[in-house]
């Protein structure tokens, strides 16, 4: 019938339907009727379709109260919200006890009739399953088909339509983290849900199209097709609608075509043809539509042989360990070396790590390669410390596959003290790259390795689109330059700016430089220039073999080596208010919020902050005022105490806490905070970089709600809390509820707080008052919420307050319902009956869709 879920509007006079309709049409299709014959009759017609009803009580043919009645003779179940101008006590509890889900009283405020229509369809059976079933078919950011789910319907249609001709299609855009780095990432969700809108497009115009969102910025459509000129045509009107989004952008979308020859394939062999055509028009800016040809299988042949031989190759021990040195520009010596491997195949000679690298990344071999290599290195390690030889550290790369160990730290360690190697010696070196795959796991890694003594390096820094993010979030030990930034062929001096900036960028964190890919004296002469510490690249040496290597360790023996982790110079107290270009890179420009903050030992206050800030929390900062009236009260002793630990370490001292921006919003917010010196003897400085975590922080919550149902108690909870200092109102519910229920009758919000996280597992549902002594029911509701052991626990809120401005905040909130005081027996019975109810019918269907999917 419809994209949106409909909701069927039963009232006689025609102005009322309208005004519902009106509110509604937004976020529902919206069904009109003139009477509850008429309604009851396409009811019954789409009962499937159908989620929400209105119904007017007093109409001709068949009232509110007749149409109640039949819905409930024959047995059918939809959430019916009863509307009426009559707000009198006796009305309400009349239409709920025939059944009704909730009330709405004319004349209609937009807010509350939407948020009551939203919390009718949320408590339906069908509304838990048809989530679940959406998570795992749709993509979450643009609402159309997953990879899985695309790639089944692609199946499908060719199935269905042997007789006809179809054209796979795959398609990115260029430097899409570019869009994510200078715009946003809100920005860049918006143009990837722009970009699925079109696709939604182009098949309401179209027969037989499947189409979905693959993963990150990757869209890839099936659809029948005449001739191969009308597939190029529709390809460039749909580039022209991807580029209209925003001229800026400067959007370079790249296409891979497969012209199926075998409708009989597996689409995913389909997908990965596609995928092989794109690659060849990558980084192209004119040519961008690239056409799979049947010659391409043949690297997909040349990646099946190595495949084939990898296995025999680790244990035959054909791969071999290169070392390739790195130079101190102070002594001219060797200050250690980074390890490489090479493929010495028996019959085909030394094989290209270009070739094979890819290949194992793709597969995880490369973790099983990369621990024969960390292995290697340990042993050669060892001996040369039994040998006397007090040898320089080796780095070894760790891989974005390796990352996905969740025992990656203790292997590494386990290895090391195998040997009884020292952790400094043995240094890692991570890339951008895996930061952008998995962010989070890296930050943890790094953070392990750290703990234990190791030395991280950022690999290939600078090759990225989002480096000074990365260098904000993962606290690494040394930076590794990318010297494709040096240009030589320009005359006008950027690519040294740039490697300088980074250079002076790494002194003031306080991190040594390693320029890699160092091939001539003007490279070395101008890296010296700037300050880099050390360089790595075939001006001073070529990888080589471990026993060349050792040659030259032994030659250099007498030379006096400044160790790579020996950096000095830090970012100066003076800097740290200047408007100089540097300033500007490190700070105001960056892309996370940022800030520079005094602190007193009992409350801190922002003395700069940067753009990305003001983005992020409405206000600069600083005209806040105090910043710990934003926090929320459980979580300011926790930030204090983290500007207490910065005084006194090295490293970034990280907390979580929760704190509210404008309106009254709630933000879950990661503050990382490094301190960089005294003033007066009594203020401390520091850097604090914040991150807005709340969605991760809601998603870990959805998921625990939902793993604690599917493992929860057999018994369901028997026990209800109110929270109200009226004893007149406590002891009216207590007589409702004490047949059913042991009723605990708190005084306050604090006591409340405690009651409820003593009886957790116990309690059923929450009656909160808003406005009490010691804690109100505001706070009550924010430090519940903030608890993950008992922010699952549905409120009622039972207030004297009738504002309907207050309804709609407590609503918002995350309140299950609202009930304005003097209430009646009945009516709050009910809704909490509602409440209560739908937290069991949930937790009963996210068990049997568990057990279907077991199934």
């Amino acid at each position: 019938m419809a994209n949106k879920d409909v909701v069927l509007v039963i009232d006689d006079d025609r102005v009322d339907r309208e005004i519902l309709k009106t509110i509604l049409s937004n976020d529902y299709y919206v069904v009109e009727a003139q009477d509850g014959q008429e309604g009851f009759d396409f009811l019954a017609r789409h009962e499937q379709e159908v989620k929400c009803v209105i119904v007017d009580i007093y109409m001709p043919v068949l009232d509110g109260y007749g149409f109640l009645n039949k819905i409930n003779e024959h047995g059918l179940k939809i959430p019916v919200i009863v509307t009426t101008s009559d707000s009198g006590e006796e009305t309400q509890v009349k239409v709920l006890a025939e059944g009704a889900w909730d009330f709405i009283v004319k004349p209609y405020n937009a807010d509350i009739v939407k948020l009551r229509v939203q919390n009718a369809i949320m408590r339906t059976e069908f509304f838990a399953f048809k989530k679940l079933k959406y998570i795992a078919e749709y993509d979450t950011l643009t609402g159309i088909f997953n990879k899985d789910k695309f790639l089944k319907k692609t199946r499908i249609m060719l199935d269905n339509n042997r007789d006809k001709q179809f054209v796979f299609i795959r398609f990115d855009i260029d430097r899409f983290q570019l869009v994510n780095s200078f715009y946003g990432v809100n920005e860049g969700d918006r143009f990837i849900k722009y970009i699925a809108m079109g696709l939604e497009n182009l098949a309401n115009q179209r027969n037989n199209l499947t189409y979905g969102r693959i993963e990150a910025d990757v869209f890839a459509l099936c659809g029948e097709y005449e001739s191969e000129e009308e597939v190029f045509e529709l390809i460039e009107k749909h580039v022209e609608v991807i580029k209209s989004y925003n001229r800026n952008f400067d959007i370079v979308p790249n296409f891979g075509v497969y012209f199926l020859d075998d409708l009989t394939l597996s689409p995913n062999v389909m997908l990965d043809r596609a995928t092989l055509a794109a690659k060849t028009c990558k980084g192209n800016y004119i040519d961008t539509i690239g056409v799979f040809k049947p010659e391409m299988s043949a690297r997909l042949e040349k990646e099946q042989e190595i495949v084939n031989e990898m296995v025999q190759a680790l244990q035959d021990e054909q791969f071999i360990v290169y070392l390739q040195p790195k130079y101190s520009l102070e002594t001219n010596a060797p200050a250690g070396a980074e390890a490489l491997v090479r493929w010495m195949h028996p019959e085909k000679g030394m094989i290209s790590p270009g070739l094979f690298i890819p290949v194992f990344e793709k597969n995880g071999f490369i973790e099983r390669l990369d621990h024969y290599v960390w292995e290697v290195i340990c042993k050669y390690l060892r001996k040369w410390i039994d040998e006397g030889l007090k040898p320089n550290p080796i780095s070894v790369n760790i891989s974005r596959v390796d990352l996905y160990n969740p025992g990656i730290v203790d292997f590494i360690i386990g290895l090391v003290d195998k040997y009884n190697v020292p952790h400094e010696l043995f240094q890692l070196e991570l890339t951008e790259t895996a930061y952008m795959d998995n962010p989070q796991v890296m930050k943890q890694v790094v953070s392990g390795l750290k703990e234990n003594g190791f030395t991280v390096m950022m690999d290939d820094f600078g090759s990225g689109y989002s480096s000074l993010s990365i260098l904000k979030e993962v606290e690494v030990d040394v930076l590794k330059i990318d010297m494709r930034f040096f240009d030589s062929s320009g005359n006008d001096g950027r690519s040294e700016n740039i490697i300088a900036s980074v250079v002076r960028m790494a002194k003031w964190l306080g991190m040594p430089a390693v320029a890699e890919g160092v091939e001539k004296a003007e490279q070395v002469n101008f890296l010296g220039s700037v300050g880099c510490e050390y360089v790595q690249g075939f001006y001073f040496a070529r990888p080589m073999p471990i026993d060349e290597y050792e040659k030259l360790a032994k030659e250099n023996k007498e030379k006096t080596v400044s160790k790579i982790v020996d950096a000095t110079g830090v970012l100066t107290m003076d800097k740290l208010w200047s408007s100089a270009p540097e300033m500007e890179i490190l700070f105001s420009n960056s892309v996370q919020a940022s800030a520079i903050c005094e602190f007193d030992g009992n409350k801190f206050t922002y003395l700069r902050t940067n753009n990305a800030y003001k983005v992020l929390f409405g206000a600069d900062g600083v005209s806040e005022g105090n910043p710990l009236d934003y926090i929320f009260y459980e979580y300011k002793n926790d930030v204090l105490e983290a500007f207490n630990n910065a005084v006194d370490n090295d490293e970034f001292v990280e907390c979580q806490y929760q704190r509210r921006v404008q309106q009254g919003k709630a933000l879950w917010v990661s503050m990382k905070l490094q301190f960089i010196g005294k003033i007066g003897g009594e203020k401390s400085i520091f850097i604090a970089n914040l991150a807005d975590v709340t969605m991760q922080k809601e998603v870990e919550n959805e998921l625990r709600k939902l793993k604690k149902v599917m493992n929860g108690d057999k018994n369901k909870p028997k026990k209800l809390l109110v929270v109200d200092d009226s004893e007149l109102s406590s002891r009216i519910i207590k007589d409702i509820f004490s047949d059913s229920y042991e009723v605990i009758l708190t005084k306050n919000g604090l006591e409340g707080l405690n009651q409820l996280k003593e009886y957790k597992n116990e309690v059923a549902v929450v009656l909160l008052d808003m406005v009490m002594p010691v804690m109100d029911g505001r706070e009550f509701l924010e430090r519940k919420n903030s608890d993950e052991d008992i922010s699952d626990i549905p409120v009622v809120v039972i207030s004297s307050e009738s504002d309907e401005g207050l309804q709609v905040d407590m609503l918002q909130m995350g309140v299950n319902d609202y009930i304005t005081k003097p209430f009646v027996a009945e009516i709050i019975e009910r809704r909490v009956k509602n409440v209560i109810d739908y937290n069991e019918r949930f937790r009963r269907m996210v068990k049997e869709y568990q057990n279907m999917s077991k199934d």
